[in-house]
């Protein structure tokens, strides 16, 4: 009987076993799949924030390229207007024969224009560049220690 009763308990301790063994089991099977469906959904979070930025960058670059261009052309439409405006003067019998300072209206009001305008920086740049030439040393002494 006692034999029994040792077989019954043993029986009873190792079916407990087993089944918390296979809760166990269970429960990581579930904590693993939850923990792969979150990291899945993370991936695909942030793989959706990336495109966005994707976009939202390139949209960007599209926008500054369209405007770049955009005053490129203007520029170039402003000159090429200036120019055509300035030759028709030079052409026109009216403007050609008009003298300022004995010279062509046009010829006379762009060199009056030139010493008049102030550069935005507050440097004029002719006499920067020429302050610049003037430190430099001697382009043939230099080249004469170079030799």
């Amino acid at each position: 009987e006692m034999l029994r009763e040792l077989q019954s308990r043993r029986s009873q301790q190792v079916d407990r076993f087993n089944s918390t063994r296979e809760f166990k089991a269970a429960n990581t099977a579930n904590a693993i799949a939850s923990h792969q469906r979150y990291m899945s959904e993370l991936r695909d979070m942030e793989r959706t924030e990336v495109e966005i930025e994707m976009a939202i960058a390139e949209k960007d670059r599209l926008a500054r390229l369209d405007r770049t261009l955009t005053s490129k052309a203007d520029t170039m439409d402003g000159i090429d207007e200036f120019e055509k405006n300035l030759e028709r003067m030079r052409e026109d019998p009216k403007t050609s024969r008009i003298k300022v300072l004995g010279k062509n209206v046009v010829t006379a009001s762009a060199e009056l224009t030139v010493g008049k305008i102030q550069p935005l920086t507050g440097v004029d740049p002719v006499s920067h560049l020429n302050a610049m030439q003037n430190s430099l040393p001697n382009g043939k002494i230099m080249q004469h220690f170079g030799d």
